[in-house]
């Protein structure tokens, strides 16, 4: 098991961006890698019964948005939290995941196995809780100031009216934060707080891209592919199109299966072939 460190808020390592926020915690443990706490992270956040649309969504922005050389911060719960920090495990391996209670403990119990892999991959976990204890539903509202005092700026997908997403929203608008909220259908109850928060804060996205252009910076285009011209060409469609069985020829199911075993192309919770 990796050790676990204290960081006092006087020491150098504790992150610039948590500690300029008015109730920045004095102390923080964190367990794996501490050199993601040099960088400015990029939250996502929402809900955790979210659709299998949101789900998709969070996983593919958060591999994209960690290739750029961002964190992906969020808390570990299950819906969009657990997407996103999959999607950056599948990018540059480089997401923080904040919880609401003391290491080594997981909360919840059953992402033991993704916690791990976090660890496994270059991530990290921290917590501002030094003992044990009971874990009250006010803990993850506390939690969720750190969440988007760690990050640059914050991304909303799917959100209902209550959602505990919209905590972090005003947590980060408390904290001169960016806050970027993907658009849902009108009538969709999964949209609902997405679409207040819109009326706020004014910045809407589309892509990966449109969030860092929102935070001032410039996208990097990505390194080039090693593989045929004719793959490429069948990995860009499927990184803008994820597509099933069906959908594709037979020529293309065999070049599908080629870019799976180079890594690059996975089925996602809809059954559908999407780029890595």
């Amino acid at each position: 098991m990796l050790m676990i460190h204290s960081i006092h808020i006087d020491e150098e390592a504790y992150p610039l961006w948590l500690k300029e926020i008015y109730d920045a915690p004095e102390r923080i443990y964190v367990q794996g890698n501490i050199q993601l706490l040099k960088k400015s992270g990029i939250a996502i956040v929402g809900m955790r019964r979210c659709s299998k649309l949101g789900e998709n969504l969070a996983f593919e922005w958060a591999r994209d948005l960690s290739r750029q050389g961002h964190p992906i911060v969020s808390g570990l719960a299950f819906g969009i939290d657990a997407a996103a920090h999959k999607g950056a495990l599948c990018g540059n391996g480089a997401t923080i995941a904040v919880i609401p209670a003391c290491l080594p403990e997981i909360i919840p119990a059953s992402h033991r196995s993704l916690a791990d892999e976090i660890l496994q991959k270059g991530g990290l976990l921290l917590s501002e809780w030094s003992e044990a204890k009971l874990i009250q539903k006010s803990d993850y509202l506390v939690r969720n100031r750190i969440i988007s005092g760690l990050s640059r700026g914050v991304v909303v997908i799917e959100a209902a009216e209550r959602s505990g997403a919209l905590n972090t929203v005003a947590h980060a608008l408390e904290q001169n934060r960016d806050v970027m909220v993907v658009p849902g259908r009108i009538n969709d109850p999964h949209s609902q707080g997405c679409l207040t928060q819109l009326q706020k804060v004014g910045f809407l996205v589309r892509s990966p891209k449109q969030v860092i252009e929102c935070m001032g910076l410039k996208w990097k285009a990505e390194a080039s592919l090693n593989i045929s011209e004719e793959l490429k060409s069948l990995y860009e469609v499927l990184k803008e199109c994820p597509k099933n069985a069906a959908q594709l020829s037979q020529k293309e199911l065999i070049q599908v299966a080629q870019l799976e075993l180079e890594g690059l192309v996975r089925r996602d919770s809809l059954g559908r072939y999407m780029s890595i």
